[in-house]
Protein backbone atom coordinates (compact mmCIF):
# COMPACT_ATOMS: atom_id res chain seq x y z
CA UNK A 1 0.00 0.00 0.00
CA UNK A 2 1.17 3.21 -0.56
CA UNK A 3 1.57 6.20 1.76
CA UNK A 4 -0.93 9.02 1.31
CA UNK A 5 2.07 11.72 1.74
CA UNK A 6 3.99 10.61 -1.04
CA UNK A 7 0.58 11.93 -3.29
CA UNK A 8 1.77 15.11 -2.78
CA UNK A 9 5.25 14.78 -4.93
CA UNK A 10 4.12 12.00 -7.40
CA UNK A 11 0.96 13.97 -9.57
CA UNK A 12 -1.72 13.58 -7.10
CA UNK A 13 -4.41 15.25 -9.20
CA UNK A 14 -3.38 13.36 -12.41
CA UNK A 15 -5.61 10.61 -11.93
CA UNK A 16 -2.93 7.75 -12.28
CA UNK A 17 -3.34 5.05 -9.39
CA UNK A 18 -0.05 5.45 -7.25
CA UNK A 19 2.09 1.96 -8.01
CA UNK A 20 3.30 0.36 -4.83
CA UNK A 21 6.77 -0.11 -6.30
CA UNK A 22 8.99 1.15 -9.35
CA UNK A 23 7.67 4.16 -10.60
CA UNK A 24 4.73 5.69 -8.80
CA UNK A 25 3.28 6.82 -12.04
CA UNK A 26 4.71 4.96 -14.56
CA UNK A 27 2.53 6.32 -17.51
CA UNK A 28 2.93 9.68 -16.71
CA UNK A 29 6.29 9.17 -15.73
CA UNK A 30 7.42 7.59 -18.77
CA UNK A 31 5.72 10.42 -20.96
CA UNK A 32 6.95 13.02 -19.58
CA UNK A 33 10.38 11.92 -21.37
CA UNK A 34 8.64 13.21 -24.60
CA UNK A 35 10.21 16.77 -23.50
CA UNK A 36 13.32 15.25 -23.06
CA UNK A 37 12.95 13.58 -26.67
CA UNK A 38 12.23 16.87 -27.90
CA UNK A 39 14.93 19.06 -26.99
CA UNK A 40 17.58 16.48 -27.97
CA UNK A 41 16.09 16.79 -31.72
CA UNK A 42 16.53 20.67 -30.97
CA UNK A 43 19.72 20.49 -29.87
CA UNK A 44 20.92 18.28 -32.50
CA UNK A 45 19.70 20.60 -35.12
CA UNK A 46 21.28 23.34 -33.33
CA UNK A 47 24.40 22.12 -35.55
CA UNK A 48 23.35 23.86 -38.59
CA UNK A 49 22.56 27.12 -37.17
CA UNK A 50 25.35 29.94 -37.17
CA UNK A 51 26.24 31.35 -33.56
CA UNK A 52 23.51 33.17 -32.33
CA UNK A 53 20.88 30.80 -33.34
CA UNK A 54 22.61 27.87 -32.45
CA UNK A 55 22.87 29.19 -28.64
CA UNK A 56 18.66 29.82 -29.15
CA UNK A 57 18.60 26.01 -29.97
CA UNK A 58 21.23 24.48 -27.17
CA UNK A 59 19.28 26.76 -24.74
CA UNK A 60 15.99 26.20 -25.32
CA UNK A 61 16.49 22.66 -26.37
CA UNK A 62 18.61 21.71 -23.20
CA UNK A 63 15.15 23.25 -21.32
CA UNK A 64 12.99 20.84 -22.84
CA UNK A 65 15.22 18.25 -21.81
CA UNK A 66 15.39 19.22 -18.39
CA UNK A 67 11.35 19.82 -18.17
CA UNK A 68 11.40 15.99 -19.21
CA UNK A 69 13.03 14.76 -15.95
CA UNK A 70 11.89 17.53 -13.72
CA UNK A 71 8.49 15.95 -14.67
CA UNK A 72 9.99 12.71 -14.82
CA UNK A 73 10.38 13.35 -11.12
CA UNK A 74 7.41 14.22 -9.93
CA UNK A 75 5.60 11.52 -11.52
CA UNK A 76 8.03 8.73 -10.62
CA UNK A 77 9.25 9.32 -7.62
CA UNK A 78 8.40 10.69 -3.75
CA UNK A 79 10.94 13.24 -4.18
CA UNK A 80 10.36 16.81 -2.13
CA UNK A 81 11.92 18.63 -4.84
CA UNK A 82 9.63 16.87 -7.38
CA UNK A 83 7.12 19.56 -7.42
CA UNK A 84 9.37 22.18 -7.86
CA UNK A 85 11.89 20.54 -10.81
CA UNK A 86 8.19 19.73 -12.29
CA UNK A 87 6.67 23.31 -12.39
CA UNK A 88 10.51 25.48 -12.47
CA UNK A 89 11.31 23.83 -15.85
CA UNK A 90 7.73 23.91 -17.43
CA UNK A 91 7.28 27.67 -16.52
CA UNK A 92 11.37 28.35 -17.19
CA UNK A 93 10.60 26.93 -20.96
CA UNK A 94 7.69 28.90 -21.45
CA UNK A 95 9.38 31.71 -20.53
CA UNK A 96 12.21 31.44 -22.31
CA UNK A 97 10.19 31.17 -26.02
CA UNK A 98 8.42 34.26 -24.86
CA UNK A 99 11.72 36.22 -23.99
CA UNK A 100 13.07 34.85 -27.29
CA UNK A 101 10.50 35.79 -29.41
CA UNK A 102 9.95 39.08 -27.69
CA UNK A 103 13.73 39.94 -28.05
CA UNK A 104 12.91 39.56 -32.18
CA UNK A 105 10.01 41.90 -32.09
CA UNK A 106 12.22 44.44 -29.89
CA UNK A 107 15.34 44.01 -31.50
CA UNK A 108 16.85 43.34 -28.64
CA UNK A 109 20.78 42.23 -28.47
CA UNK A 110 21.51 38.68 -28.00
CA UNK A 111 23.06 38.90 -24.40
CA UNK A 112 19.66 40.60 -23.35
CA UNK A 113 17.84 38.29 -23.82
CA UNK A 114 19.72 35.60 -22.27
CA UNK A 115 19.74 38.15 -19.59
CA UNK A 116 15.96 38.80 -19.53
CA UNK A 117 15.66 34.75 -19.71
CA UNK A 118 18.19 34.49 -16.52
CA UNK A 119 16.51 36.71 -14.66
CA UNK A 120 13.17 35.86 -14.99
CA UNK A 121 14.00 32.50 -14.23
CA UNK A 122 15.74 33.53 -11.22
CA UNK A 123 12.45 35.46 -10.06
CA UNK A 124 9.91 32.21 -10.80
CA UNK A 125 12.61 30.12 -8.47
CA UNK A 126 12.02 32.27 -6.31
CA UNK A 127 8.01 33.01 -6.59
CA UNK A 128 7.33 29.10 -6.52
CA UNK A 129 9.72 28.77 -3.63
CA UNK A 130 7.78 31.20 -1.63
CA UNK A 131 3.94 30.08 -2.68
CA UNK A 132 4.46 26.85 -4.81
CA UNK A 133 0.59 27.28 -5.44
CA UNK A 134 0.61 30.08 -8.02
CA UNK A 135 2.11 27.69 -10.76
CA UNK A 136 -1.42 27.93 -12.60
CA UNK A 137 -1.51 31.52 -12.07
CA UNK A 138 2.39 32.19 -13.70
CA UNK A 139 1.52 29.48 -16.40
CA UNK A 140 -1.39 31.39 -17.11
CA UNK A 141 0.48 35.14 -17.20
CA UNK A 142 3.31 33.49 -19.56
CA UNK A 143 1.36 31.72 -21.85
CA UNK A 144 -0.71 35.38 -22.12
CA UNK A 145 2.89 36.64 -23.13
CA UNK A 146 3.74 33.95 -25.51
CA UNK A 147 0.48 34.49 -27.37
CA UNK A 148 0.66 38.03 -27.27
CA UNK A 149 4.37 37.88 -28.69
CA UNK A 150 3.13 35.39 -31.14
CA UNK A 151 0.69 37.83 -33.02
CA UNK A 152 3.26 40.43 -33.33
CA UNK A 153 5.49 38.03 -35.04
CA UNK A 154 2.67 36.88 -37.24
CA UNK A 155 2.39 40.18 -38.86
CA UNK A 156 6.02 40.00 -39.58
CA UNK A 157 4.72 37.58 -42.62
CA UNK A 158 7.51 35.32 -41.95
CA UNK A 159 6.73 32.83 -39.35
CA UNK A 160 6.87 29.36 -40.87
CA UNK A 161 2.51 28.93 -41.18
CA UNK A 162 3.27 24.84 -41.13
CA UNK A 163 4.79 24.89 -38.34
CA UNK A 164 3.15 26.95 -36.01
CA UNK A 165 -0.74 25.49 -37.31
CA UNK A 166 0.86 22.10 -36.30
CA UNK A 167 2.09 23.83 -32.63
CA UNK A 168 -1.53 25.25 -32.00
CA UNK A 169 -3.22 21.95 -33.01
CA UNK A 170 -0.91 19.88 -30.67
CA UNK A 171 -1.25 22.47 -27.80
CA UNK A 172 -5.28 23.12 -28.16
CA UNK A 173 -5.27 18.97 -28.55
CA UNK A 174 -3.10 19.08 -25.15
CA UNK A 175 -5.02 21.16 -23.08
CA UNK A 176 -8.05 18.84 -24.18
CA UNK A 177 -6.00 16.25 -22.54
CA UNK A 178 -5.59 17.86 -19.58
CA UNK A 179 -8.52 18.89 -18.32
CA UNK A 180 -10.83 15.77 -19.41
CA UNK A 181 -7.69 13.61 -17.68
CA UNK A 182 -7.45 15.42 -14.43
CA UNK A 183 -8.50 13.49 -11.08
CA UNK A 184 -12.58 13.08 -11.01
CA UNK A 185 -12.48 14.24 -14.90
CA UNK A 186 -14.80 12.58 -17.47
CA UNK A 187 -11.68 10.50 -19.14
CA UNK A 188 -10.02 9.73 -15.72
CA UNK A 189 -9.45 5.93 -15.13
CA UNK A 190 -6.93 5.26 -11.92
CA UNK A 191 -5.30 1.82 -13.18
CA UNK A 192 -5.73 2.58 -17.03
CA UNK A 193 -2.07 2.25 -19.15
CA UNK A 194 -3.57 4.88 -21.87
CA UNK A 195 -3.62 7.94 -19.20
CA UNK A 196 -4.67 11.48 -20.67
CA UNK A 197 -2.07 13.27 -18.92
CA UNK A 198 0.47 11.45 -20.40
CA UNK A 199 -1.15 12.40 -24.09
CA UNK A 200 -0.82 15.85 -22.69
CA UNK A 201 3.20 15.35 -21.94
CA UNK A 202 3.45 13.93 -25.66
CA UNK A 203 0.83 16.68 -27.14
CA UNK A 204 2.38 19.33 -25.13
CA UNK A 205 6.20 18.75 -26.05
CA UNK A 206 5.60 18.31 -29.82
CA UNK A 207 3.26 22.04 -29.63
CA UNK A 208 6.50 23.83 -28.07
CA UNK A 209 9.02 22.17 -30.56
CA UNK A 210 6.72 22.96 -32.90
CA UNK A 211 6.35 26.35 -32.17
CA UNK A 212 9.90 27.45 -31.84
CA UNK A 213 10.74 25.62 -35.45
CA UNK A 214 8.46 28.36 -36.92
CA UNK A 215 9.69 30.98 -35.01
CA UNK A 216 12.96 30.22 -36.26
CA UNK A 217 12.15 30.88 -40.02
CA UNK A 218 11.37 34.75 -38.07
CA UNK A 219 15.41 34.74 -36.90
CA UNK A 220 16.70 33.22 -40.36
CA UNK A 221 15.28 37.03 -41.91
CA UNK A 222 17.12 38.65 -39.22
CA UNK A 223 20.09 37.55 -40.45
CA UNK A 224 19.85 37.61 -43.18
CA UNK A 225 18.95 41.43 -42.82
CA UNK A 226 22.34 41.81 -40.58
Amino acid sequence: MVHLGRVLHAGGGDCEALAARGLLQAANAISSLGFSVAGVLIILWARSAPGVERSYRIGFGSLMVATGIGSFVYHGSAAESGQFLHDFTFLATIWTLAMISFGRVRGMPWTLTWGSVAGGSAVLALLLVAAPSITNLLTAGLVVALIASDIVLARSGHLARGWRVAAIVLMSAAIVAYFVGRTGGPLCEPGSLLQPHAIWHLLAAGALAAYFVATSAVRAVDRAAS
